[in-house]
């Protein structure tokens, strides 16, 4: 039917136009590419402060690209550059659409992949059919210009809402390669301590694993403390975010003042509980740009590089916020640079796998494996745990290590034993839209907790059976705790509960106290081994 030839009616004065305006003759095109990507432009907005401007360029061209596809191939069997166009933009929309088609269709009825995709597919090609009906060459054309209009004045305000976001962040760059020139790198004379700071992402404390799952983790404190830490088994950290939390560790001060914990709760996941408050004005204001920007741009790393370290940072996080990256490092790792049979880095970028998870390309997630976050979680971690009990003495000089491990963090991918499993409901998992049964993830949580405990304890031992001459200040924190949107909790304020030990190569830990912050911790290293005097903060 489409193959149809079509008699096109067309007046002199529309012949004028298509004459005078050469820009008519590209109409269908351009109706097809904005169309294409103006999906990529919102999403890409909507995480801007997330994302990295070439990570929406090369977005764009892949959507082109099948624009154009598409439009060839109706053009081909149409042959009727107007048509063709309508055809496509259908499509298009339903493509990009799929996932929310999707979760209304199966809202109605128990349907599943198998069912909707070919029920859309019927309805396009009959939409297609009424498309070939169309005669008129001015219909045809004002369809298209109907089309374009509203979606070029969108795509170009959502393009301008940009240009703030990469204006401060061309500034911020700025700045740092001026600060980083003016530097006083490798100050002479000082043999200072190499400095490891091991992140657990929701590492629980030796209290809420035992309150919430009753496992006694207080094994685990005993080895750190026959082998010299400093166990603080009432730490708590202000805030239950790691983009929260983080910035006010490696500046050595809170992003706020006092906050009550049912506060922070509620901003974060039912904040409209608290909208008019003054404190959600407070933590308004600082919002996931300011995070990230903190984080990056930090005072610790700064402060090391001054006294003469190398700085390694080993990132688990910035695998899915890709403008998260310590540009003082001296060399930086994140998980998705870890390569292997089964790791495909080039997709795992969370923007691409939100884009797919949009599609029609979606059910047929599993068959090509195109989310590979599971994957590379468990080799990430791998990595940075085999470079801990390794490779870190590799280099000489001072050098600090900031090792960020997701772990137990989910996904879950690790049993207790350090075996690869298939994670719960792996899909929904990622996307934080369900949680599975009680019973089964913080099953799920426990495993992988006991799993990089264990491996803590070969980081330890490394670490004791390698000292150099001058022994190693090592930290092992969690950013904070398990969190209830991910685990289920008996008490949510257990998620501010962090585990908090520090090794010092003298054993005098008098400033230390069971009830420490983390970033009180790292005042006192300060204080004690560069000769600060820094006053110690609210412990939460």
């Amino acid at each position: 039917m489409f193959a149809e030839e079509t008699t096109i009616i067309e007046s002199d004065k529309d012949m004028k136009f298509i004459k005078a305006v050469p820009f008519a003759r590209l109409l269908p095109v351009l109706t097809v590419w904005l169309t294409g990507i103006y999906p990529v432009v919102v999403l890409y907005v909507h995480n801007a402060d997330q994302l990295l401007l070439r990570q929406l360029f090369f977005a764009i061209l892949i959507s082109l690209a099948l624009s154009s596809i598409v439009y060839v191939l109706w053009l081909f069997v149409l042959k009727n550059d107007l048509q063709a166009s309508l055809a496509t933009v259908v499509f298009l929309f339903i493509f990009w659409n799929y996932g929310l088609l999707y979760s209304g269709i199966t809202k109605i009825g128990n349907l599943q992949h198998w069912h909707v995709l070919p029920l859309l597919l019927f309805f396009y090609f009959h939409l297609v059919y009424f498309i070939t009906r169309i005669r008129q060459h001015i219909t045809l054309k004002n369809l298209n210009i109907i089309i374009i209009i509203p979606i070029s004045l969108l795509v170009v305000m959502n393009l301008v809402t940009i240009l703030p976001v990469e204006y401060r962040r061309m500034i911020a760059a700025k700045d740092h390669s001026q600060s980083r020139n003016k530097s006083n790198k490798g100050i002479a004379g000082k043999n200072y301590p190499d400095i490891y700071l091991i992140i657990l992402d929701e590492y629980a404390s030796i209290h809420t694993i035992k309150e919430e799952w009753g496992y006694d983790n207080s094994g685990f404190a005993g080895f750190l403390r026959d082998n010299g830490f400093f166990v603080a088994e009432k730490s708590e950290a202000r805030y239950d975010q790691t983009t929260w939390n983080m910035p006010s560790l490696l500046n050595l001060g809170y992003l706020t003042g006092p906050v009550q914990k049912e506060a922070f709760l509620d901003y974060i996941y039912e904040p409209n509980r608290i909208k008019g408050l003054a404190i959600y004005d407070v933590l308004a204001k600082i919002d996931f740009e300011e995070q990230i920007k903190r984080w990056n741009h930090n005072f610790l790393f700064k402060y090391l590089i001054k006294h003469g370290y190398k700085t390694i940072v080993l990132e688990g996080l910035s695998q899915h916020y890709s403008t998260l990256h310590i540009w003082d490092a001296d060399s930086t790792f994140s998980y998705q640079d870890v390569n292997g049979s089964d790791s495909y880095s080039f997709l795992i970028d969370a923007f691409y796998i939100e884009l797919i998870k949009k599609t029609m390309i979606f059910p047929f997630e599993t068959f090509f494996k195109i989310d590979q976050s599971c994957n590379i979680n468990y080799a990430g971690t791998k990595y940075v745990i085999n470079y801990l009990e390794k490779d870190a003495y590799l280099s000489s000089g001072p050098k600090f290590t900031y090792a960020h491990i997701m772990c137990p963090h989910i996904p879950y991918v690790f049993d207790k034993e350090g075996n690869y499993i298939l994670p719960i409901n792996e899909n929904e998992q990622l996307k934080g839209a369900f949680m599975p049964a009680k019973n089964t993830v913080n099953a799920a949580y426990l495993e992988q907790y006991i799993y990089i405990t264990n491996e803590i304890k070969s980081v330890v031992k490394s670490q004791m059976q390698n000292k150099s001459a001058i022994s190693p200040i090592i930290i092992i924190e969690s950013d904070h705790g398990p969190r209830p949107h991910e685990v289920f909790l008996k008490d949510k304020t257990h998620s501010f509960e962090v585990f908090n030990a520090v090794y010092f190569p003298d054993g005098d830990y008098r400033n230390l106290n069971d009830s420490i912050a983390p970033v009180n911790t790292m005042r006192v290293v300060l204080n004690k081994f560069f000769g600060e005097a820094y006053n110690m903060l609210e412990d939460h």
